[in-house]
């Protein structure tokens, strides 16, 4: 099977949250052990919407701040 889990970004980096992210990694290692297929998406959380707001007030368009928050 394919799994996809989206992690939001707060929860692991506002501020770093070792427990949690090491409940993460055993549920992921669990489910890779079981010959599944995981994909692990994080969001930007607050870090990358407080870039998109900086981008936006220097006049970028939606696709230059998206890019921003991407690379954060």
């Amino acid at each position: 099977m394919r799994i996809v889990l989206r992690i939001g970004g707060s929860v692991v980096a506002s501020p770093v949250n070792t427990d949690l992210i090491s409940n993460y990694a055993e549920i992921v290692r669990a489910l890779k052990e079981q010959d599944n297929d995981v994909v692990v998406v994080v969001g930007g959380g607050a870090l990358a919407r407080e870039f998109i707001a900086i981008a936006k007030k220097l006049g970028l368009n939606e696709q230059a701040q998206d890019e921003i928050a991407i690379s954060v």
